[in-house]
Parts: structure tokens; C-alpha cells; sequence
């Protein structure tokens, strides 16, 4: 049995971390669902950035690396980021609404 090059283990780790961060945003997320404040611990531009930065890995992976497995653990991720960007911007319309006169 061939042992594993580093390029192996580097390869491994990183789906697995990319894999897994997938599962980290569901905290973040159901956090969001449950919040009546209006999500002012949240950094919207922190998350733009993150999505931008994961939709961007999804066309390097297409187009330069011709990597669709990678591709699609970056695109789960860029659909997690665009969720807790909407669902921040959704909270403080709602907190902003609920705090307007009459």
C-alpha cells in the first residue's frame, strides 16, 4: 500500500475542514432564526466578504482548477454566508419596524 504524500494529507485536510465549516454555520444561523433584537452582533460586511470570497473559490475550482467536488463544498459555503446575510438584513427590518411609531 502506497503511503500518502504530503500533497495527500494536505488535500485530505482540506476537505475535510471545508467540509466540515459547512456544518459551522448552522449555529450562526439558527441564532439568527431565534433573534428578536435585530442582529446587531452580526457584521454584514464581515459576511459579504465571506460570501464573496467562497463564490469566488467556486469559479477558480471551475474554471481553473476543473475541480466540481470543490467547487460545490465552496458553493454550500457561499449559500450558508448568503443565508446569514439575509437573515441579518431580515432581523433588523424587523427589529427596525417593531421599534417605528404607530
Amino acid at each position: 500500500m502506497p503511503s500518502a504524500t504530503p500533497a495527500d494529507i494536505a488535500l485530505t485536510l482540506f476537505t475535510l475542514c471545508n467540509g466540515a465549516r459547512i456544518f459551522a454555520y448552522l449555529p450562526q444561523i439558527l441564532t439568527l432564526v431565534q433573534d428578536r433584537s435585530g442582529a446587531a452582533g452580526i457584521s454584514c460586511a464581515t459576511w459579504i466578504l465571506f460570501t464573496v470570497s467562497n463564490a469566488s473559490t467556486v469559479f477558480y475550482a471551475l474554471l481553473v482548477l476543473g475541480d466540481a467536488a470543490m467547487s460545490a463544498i465552496f458553493a454550500a459555503n457561499t449559500g450558508f454566508c448568503l443565508a446569514v446575510v439575509l437573515l441579518t438584513l431580515h432581523r433588523r427590518r424587523c427589529a427596525a419596524a417593531l421599534r417605528a411609531p404607530g
